[in-house]
């Protein structure tokens, strides 16, 4: 199935099985990986790192496997993903947080902007329950990798 790549800093699609498995793979794209570095730049930072006294090798050994594999993969959402990823991205901003004295919680999305976001979007009434539910798939990982940093 023809799918539209996600946006990404890089530039790059990414392709998973399952939707759940598709829905969490793409949160994960989106908040764990970072743009590529030309050659240049990579020489740049290694040079940095050897002047703080850090081997750059040690550094990359030390990168999650997860993140590395996302990275090097592409990342695809089909066409009956693509309005909840929207629907997602543009709730982004709408999150329920909780401030506590040393932390602050993310726990979920605001569910009237939700609607007022596929109100927007154009989803018909008989969509929103199925958008509803790809959008708690992504908002449940979203949480914990929010609550993680």
């Amino acid at each position: 199935m023809l799918g539209q790549s996600l946006p990404g800093s890089h530039g790059q699609a990414c392709v998973c099985r399952g939707r759940g498995k598709k829905l969490r793979s793409a949160v994960r794209h989106h908040l764990l990986t970072g743009p590529r570095s030309t050659e240049e730049e990579d020489a740049e930072l290694r040079e940095q790192w050897k002047k703080l006294g850090v081997d750059p090798d040690l550094v990359k050994q030390a990168q999650p496997q997860e993140i590395e594999e996302d990275q090097d993969e592409d990342l695809e959402l089909s066409a009956d993903l693509w309005p909840a990823w929207e629907c997602f991205l543009s709730t982004w901003t709408q999150w329920r947080v909780i401030a506590g004295f040393a932390k602050v919680f993310y726990e979920g999305i605001d569910y009237a902007s939700l609607l007022a976001v596929m109100d927007m979007h154009g989803i018909k009434p008989k969509k929103r329950r199925s958008v509803l539910m790809q959008v708690r798939i992504l908002e449940d990982e979203a949480r914990k990798l929010r609550n993680k940093q």
